[in-house]
């Protein structure tokens, strides 16, 4: 009787840790996924900061414009002259 509780205790463990190893390992990959999604978001903000002065956006469509572009190639908004 108390080998069979033992060998049953013995299992039991057994099936407890590989469910924590389970969770660990799926906790880690959605850790690094994150990781990765902001260190891909930071190279375009990057990116953004260093051609910050080069390009704008068109305010009727949005689309990225050169900066001394005064209609927009798309929707063909006039930009006010200064």
């Amino acid at each position: 009787m108390d080998r069979a509780r033992a060998k049953l205790g013995v299992q039991v463990a057994g099936v407890v840790a590989a469910l924590g190893a389970l969770i660990a390992s799926w906790g880690a990959a959605v850790i690094a996924l994150r990781w990765v999604r902001l260190g891909a978001a930071g190279a375009r903000f990057g990116l953004r900061l260093l051609t910050l002065r080069a390009y704008r956006r068109c305010p009727d469509c949005l689309r990225v414009l050169r900066r001394e572009a005064t209609v927009c190639r798309a929707c063909g908004h006039r930009r006010a002259r200064r």
